[in-house]
């Protein structure tokens, strides 16, 4: 619950984009996978790089 609002905090656009998807592809389904593949791919990918950097830079500073 606390690292999830940190989360949320960290990644509020995202969060936003990402119920925003989910809501989309309840409602019309493949297609809007298919029309927004590449945005939904590179949301994904901004994400897992900023908690890469962080975890590396939490990791370095431990030891």
């Amino acid at each position: 619950s606390k690292k999830g609002a940190q989360m949320i905090e960290l990644f509020f656009e995202e969060h936003r984009e990402i119920r925003l998807y989910k809501v989309r592809l309840n409602d019309r389904g493949f297609e809007y996978l298919q029309s927004n593949k590449q945005k939904m791919l590179e949301l994904l990918d901004h994400i897992e790089m900023t908690v890469t950097k962080k975890l590396r830079n939490a990791t370095a500073q431990n030891t």
